[in-house]
């Protein structure tokens, strides 16, 4: 990738980060809370963004934001309880409900109850829709009706209590559901698998009978459990699968990237050390040939800036390091236009670089830097105008004197 661009805007680093399958339409979300929206079909050689979504979650940090498979709609996940869907021009259509907190088993409730912690739509099904949380479930989510959840995953556990999940992710076919616990363990659901019904039947006194009807179902089951996949103490902030779901990659805040055989998880494949790693969103990624995977690295305090760092899948070697503003935390290759974009910041400033090559990206990018922005036209003015309150019913002592003097 010889060249690079800045999509700015973000006064924090951009955490969140989607781009829609044609390669046209990108978001990002930031620990600002706002999310922006870029059309590189309409935007011009200054790059600005075409609409901003102000703290469209209220004032949590975006942690995910992912398309439909036909580009239509989106998915926000903040670090609220509730996720959100937005039309592709950013109009809310609707928002998941609020669990009981009251509830101890967490199959029951028709939501999150603490803080989402990712999300991902499904990357084949335009009807459904996942996010993870602090409280430990992952919930499949029907995108046609906001008053219902499909599905409630919930991990297995060696001892009581509940354990966070921190990632959640989708294998590119949809048939497998993967999810990073606080725990260190990774579990992998079978999206076909059996499902119980999560149905509940009540006895209340002195003899009446009633049946409480959720209409969504459960499991508990995993089909892969990875106990120690990664330390305990340090959170698990990404997992990607391969295409031929044969590897899967974790990323960890114990600043190691896995490398996983789905058909032997007794132990990694290979374990990459150094890879520094102080936010809860760093991801990783595949190339679209999945020649390639990479990830992003933290700034340091000893002035180290944050870079994309990129490995070769089969030799499982280093390859390559491109330095970045700041941290790189969220990041997408796009096939379609076959263009980088990675969310970098810090605490003061988050932008989007896209990372291109004229020779062999196409559009994107490459679309907007051909145009020029309009001219400023002498004619254009801008009057500076101050509003001015006038209340005629205050006290005299802060009364105006309104009167013109003669």
């Amino acid at each position: 990738m010889s060249n690079e661009i800045a999509l700015k805007g973000h006064s924090k680093v951009v955490s969140a980060l989607a781009v829609d399958h044609s390669g046209s339409r990108v978001i990002s979300g930031s620990h600002d809370y706002n999310v922006r929206m870029f059309d590189f079909q309409g935007m011009k050689r200054d790059l600005k963004s075409f609409r901003q979504l102000p703290a469209p979650c209220g004032d949590h940090q975006m942690v995910a934001l992912s398309f439909s498979p036909t580009g239509d709609q989106f998915i926000a996940v903040s670090g609220s309880c509730q996720p959100k869907i937005f039309d592709r021009d950013g109009t809310e259509l609707g928002c998941y409900p609020r669990g009981d907190m009251y509830i101890r088993d967490q199959k029951n409730t028709k939501g999150h109850v603490m803080g989402c912690t990712g999300g991902q739509w499904h990357p084949t099904e335009r009807g459904e829709a996942m996010s993870c949380s602090l409280d430990g479930t992952v919930r499949l989510w029907d995108v046609e009706r906001f008053n219902s959840q499909k599905a409630v995953l919930k991990p297995a556990q060696t001892r009581p209590g509940r354990i966070s999940a921190t990632a959640c992710c989708y294998s590119p076919d949809g048939r497998l559901i993967a999810a990073g616990l606080a725990d260190g363990s990774v579990q992998i659901w079978s999206a076909t698998g059996k499902m119980n019904s999560a149905a509940v039947g009540l006895v209340l006194p002195p003899k009446q009978q009633c049946h409480y009807q959720n209409k969504w179902s459960y499991s508990n089951s995993p089909k892969h459990i990875l106990r120690s996949a990664h330390p305990a103490d340090d959170e698990i902030t990404c997992i990607r699968f391969s295409f031929d779901n044969h590897t899967m990659l974790t990323r960890c805040a114990d600043h190691t990237l896995k490398v996983w055989d789905l058909r032997k998880l007794k132990q990694p494949v290979k374990v990459f050390e150094d890879l520094y790693n102080n936010y809860s969103q760093t991801q990783i990624g595949f190339s679209p040939d999945e020649t390639l995977f990479f990830t992003g690295t933290s700034a340091q305090r000893d002035g180290t800036k944050g870079a994309l760092v990129f490995f070769e899948k089969h030799s499982l070697q280093f390859v390559k390091k491109v330095t970045m503003p700041g941290s790189a935390v969220a990041m997408t290759w796009n096939a379609r236009i076959n263009q980088i974009l990675v969310g970098c910041g810090d605490s003061k400033v988050g932008t989007t670089q896209v990372l291109f090559d004229p020779a062999v990206s196409e559009r994107g990018a490459l679309t907007c830097m051909a145009r020029a922005p309009r001219p400023k036209d002498p004619a254009d003015v801008q009057i500076d105008y101050q509003n001015i309150i006038h209340n005629p019913h205050a006290l005299p002592i802060f009364r105006e004197d309104l009167r013109k003097r003669k």
